[in-house]
């Protein structure tokens, strides 16, 4: 490996995609995710109708959620009737979701705080579960996390930069 260059080892199974980057210095990082692309979290204390806190995300990149979907799914006292349930949250054995449509337009590692593209429908409560949808396949996402990449910087979901032409093409089955 030249002193420059990144170097990605990636296993994708039925549940979880497990990605391992060696550094440029040579230093191996790790990281999980599912392989739908999801990130699944819980609103925490702090939380508002334009911003989500969830310290439990301190540990990704800054910024690293920038650009991806945002759905809220409530507990059955915030369900509207009739709101159909995401993929994720029928996997997961959540019921309907709200808010579907929103996007986060910032990311604080710091504070764990993923600001909203517009105000929730409904306060969101502590324990209240959400996901996050990339709209690059999970390999892609996981080398961007282990990059500490945006998802609108070079390699994200733009497919500019590097990542690009390693990848084959997606089956339309796969979207």
């Amino acid at each position: 490996m030249t002193a420059d260059r990144w170097e990605f080892w990636i296993d994708v199974g039925g549940t979880f995609t497990d990605c391992i980057g060696q550094r440029p210095d040579g230093v191996l990082v790790v990281h999980k995710l599912l392989s739908s692309g999801v990130y699944l979290g819980e609103v925490k204390p702090g939380s508002t109708l334009r911003s989500i806190c969830d310290p439990d995300r301190s540990n990704d990149p800054e910024d690293y959620f920038r650009g991806y979907g945002f759905t809220l799914l409530p507990g059955s006292k915030e369900v509207r009737e009739g709101a159909p349930p995401s993929a994720a949250a029928q996997a997961a054995g959540v019921g309907p979701t709200l808010d579907e449509g929103l996007s986060v337009v910032r990311f604080r590692r710091a504070t764990g705080e993923l600001q909203l593209s517009r105000s929730l429908t409904v306060r969101p409560e502590p324990g209240t579960r959400y996901e996050l949808r990339s709209p690059e396949p999970a390999p892609l996402a996981g080398i961007r996390w282990l990059m500490g990449k945006r998802l609108d910087g070079p390699g994200g979901a733009d497919r500019q930069g590097p990542l690009a032409p390693r990848l084959p093409p997606r089956c339309p089955a796969d979207t």
